[in-house]
């Protein structure tokens, strides 16, 4: 686990191929049948690292791997025999899937990811637990928004802001700094979009998506997620881009593209191609097609 942690600080991906070698080295040695839990630990952590990995760089390789894994992991961590680990992994499973529509443009793994996180919250209850309620509902709200994002549908992006209200109310009583700029991006993302599909009152959407981006800047900064903080610039230099050329206001647009630029050059140094990758894109094709999340998932292995 070190290896991963240090890979997830560190620009180059030398510490997490360190991870995934070890977890993998791990499997080599601990039989499902004699050892499961031990097995099981070894999946979810090679499938966590995987998704690292695959975050950075392009292809979807890594991910089908890290679905693999996660779902290798679900055949010893049943429902039956331990709720919560089982929700964990199920949890990390469909933020996997999400990443794989994202990339891929395919609605279907957006379905099944929603299908598992519905499962997960009937064992992520409120009463039980508030905070890992909350952060499945945050994961449900990305699912839903992405899937607005790829097939225009107004009523998932909407889903998905109700959603974000009711998780935000938790991380907000918990003071949650990291999760509550999470949240904020989503709602940025998800207002520009809505801005975007629906023209009525794009002004006003603008302006607090706008908002809600410069919370998660500022939210981010707090947590010290500087690869989070960078996401969350550029795509609050989009919504900026978004609003220019709405107002034909040239000047703001050219300013919102040096914005971008500086967030995705400075995602590159880090080593996260993959989100530079998504910010140029969502600029040539609009906040409607090209959507781009955290890789939010749980801690714990």
């Amino acid at each position: 686990m070190v290896h991963h942690t240090l890979g997830e600080r560190a620009a180059g991906p030398r510490h997490l191929l360190m991870a995934t070698a070890s977890f993998e080295e791990a499997l080599f040695h601990w039989d499902r049948t004699r050892l499961p839990d031990l097995w099981a630990r070894a999946q979810m952590n090679l499938a966590n690292s995987t998704v690292a990995l695959a975050l950075r760089e392009a292809g979807n390789d890594r991910l089908d791997r890290a679905i693999a894994a996660y779902r290798e992991t679900l055949r010893v961590r049943t429902r039956e025999a331990g709720p919560g680990e089982w929700a964990r992994t199920q949890m990390n499973l469909a933020g996997a899937l999400r990443h794989l529509a994202e990339a891929t443009g395919e609605v279907a793994h957006l379905e099944t990811a929603l299908s598992i996180l519905d499962e997960a919250l009937c064992v992520r209850t409120r009463a039980a637990d508030p905070h890992e309620w909350a952060i499945t509902v945050l994961n449900r709200a990305m699912a839903n928004r992405a899937f607005g994002a790829l097939t225009g549908k107004t009523a998932r992006t909407e889903a998905a802001l109700a959603d974000l209200d009711r998780a935000e109310a938790v991380f907000e009583a918990a003071e949650a700094t990291y999760y509550l700029g999470c949240a904020a991006l989503e709602r940025g993302q998800g207002l520009s979009a809505l801005a975007s599909l629906v023209p009525d009152h794009a002004e006003a959407r603008l302006t607090e998506a706008m908002a809600a981006l410069g919370r998660a800047v500022t939210r981010f900064g707090s947590a010290g997620s500087r690869v989070d903080m960078l996401v969350a610039q550029g795509h609050l230099a989009l919504a900026r881009l978004q609003q220019g050329g709405i107002a034909g206001d040239r000047a703001q647009e050219d300013a919102a593209r040096r914005d971008l630029a500086t967030a995705s050059a400075a995602l590159v140094e880090t080593g996260h191609h993959r989100g530079a990758m998504m910010l140029e894109a969502r600029a040539r094709t609009g906040p409607g097609a090209a959507p781009g999340s955290l890789p939010l998932r749980d801690a714990g292995t």
